[in-house]
């Protein structure tokens, strides 16, 4: 199972973002999956290949592992990563 973490890495990677942009993941409480995707505005290319990349993540990872994630929004845990925090 991946990390939401890892998510966001996998995300970023694939889409490339303008450093401003960040990709968000916020934890939705239940069913599947078990997060939400959302990200700043960004052209049309790369947010083709975001709703790409979300929804192969959907199939493929629906369960992530929250257990790392610190910071809250309300009752939800919540991610926020930019291009330049990324691993190559």
């Amino acid at each position: 199972m991946k990390t939401a973490e890892e998510l966001a890495d996998e995300i970023l990677r694939y889409v490339e973002p303008p450093k401003a942009n960040p990709v968000v993941l916020i934890e939705a409480l239940e069913g599947e999956p078990n997060w939400i995707a959302s990200i700043g505005s960004i052209d049309l290319y790369r947010l083709e290949k975001f709703n790409r990349k979300i929804s192969e993540l959907r199939r493929s990872d629906a369960l992530i592992d929250w257990s790392g994630v610190a910071e809250r929004e309300r009752k939800h845990r919540r991610i926020a990563k930019y291009c330049s925090e990324a691993p190559d």
